[in-house]
């Protein structure tokens, strides 16, 4: 989905942009985190106030006397002032959500990270179609796949191999299987054997410039996408046909960028 706009934050700087965006007919959304409101409603200023009020109310009771009124036995309970200033923020925060919804503004929860023009991430092109091989194929039966043209190995040149639990083991080209068959024309070795083990990855948040400087670097055309987290997990498979498309689409984009939407206000 196209947005016109999208806002980073949903305090009261980004819901309130928003919010006019919307109204002056721009397609907007907003990509929150965690709640509604931002810091300020959630966690700052609103439930410091929320707080500060039921120390004051307290004051003004212990100082009943001073008004002419008689208080006894006035005491506090930290439990409930507490939860009196998160039921003010989910209160607001919940009015924020209704004003956003009112005036056609989705809502994306989830982060946002700017980058610079033209630079794309890795996950915005990487291939989640990934081509994978049981570590224990045999390079006959891998050579057989090729040659019959099959969808699951014929579309990419290189394809990752993945252990029994399904972790990143290596990676096999083409290239390898031909070296495996001249060495060995029955193809018994494993695809595991006949390809690499020391795998170059990269990552979904990486930067595709980065991506392509490492395929350079070691004089390869495709990189596992592993998660940042566990760099054995495979999230998607980065080819030169995926760097090649995600340079097309920008170049499409610098074309339509302007007059933009700017000139519709």
């Amino acid at each position: 989905m196209k947005f016109d706009l999208i806002v980073i934050g949903s305090g009261p700087g980004g819901y309130v942009a928003a919010i006019r965006a919307s109204q002056l007919g721009l397609k907007t959304a907003i990509v929150e985190r965690e709640h509604l409101g931002g810091i300020c409603l959630n966690w700052g200023c609103i439930p410091t106030k929320a707080l500060l009020r039921s120390a004051e109310v307290y004051d003004l009771f212990r100082h009943a006397k001073d008004f002419g009124l008689a208080a006894d036995n006035v005491r506090f309970d930290v439990k409930a002032v507490v939860q009196r200033s998160r039921d003010v923020s989910r209160r607001l925060s919940r009015g924020v959500a209704s004003l956003l919804k009112k005036n056609n503004v989705m809502v994306i929860w989830g982060e946002a990270t700017l980058v610079a023009l033209g630079q794309v991430r890795v996950s915005e092109t990487m291939d989640q179609d990934v081509p994978k091989l049981s570590a224990e194929m045999k390079v006959s039966n891998l050579a057989d796949l090729i040659a019959r043209h099959d969808p699951s190995v014929s579309r990419h040149q290189g394809m990752l191999i993945l252990d029994s639990e399904g972790k990143l083991a290596g990676v096999i080209t083409r290239g390898d299987v031909m070296r495996a068959l001249d060495a060995d024309p029955s193809g018994a070795s494993t695809v595991l054997d006949a390809g690499r083990r020391d795998v170059v990855v990269t990552y979904p948040d990486e930067m595709l410039h980065q991506a392509s400087a490492k395929m350079l670097r070691n004089n390869i055309g495709r990189l596992p996408v592993v998660d940042r987290k566990d760099a054995q997990r495979v999230v998607g498979y980065l080819g030169r046909a995926g760097i090649m498309a995600a340079r097309l689409r920008r170049l499409d984009e610098e074309h339509v960028r302007e007059p933009g939407w700017i000139k519709r206000l």
